[in-house]
């Protein structure tokens, strides 16, 4: 995936990290229609 300016953000990862490709969504304390959702799990 890449921003409209042409950057790529599906190769975006820590040195150490090598093998982390993708977007990432850490959205863990979410709410939706008054119901805690956690993604993270």
């Amino acid at each position: 995936m890449w921003t409209p300016g042409g950057e790529v953000l599906t190769r975006i990862q820590p040195s150490d990290h090598f093998h982390h490709y993708g977007v990432w969504g850490p959205w863990t304390k979410t709410k939706i229609d008054n119901r805690n959702v956690d993604f993270g799990i």
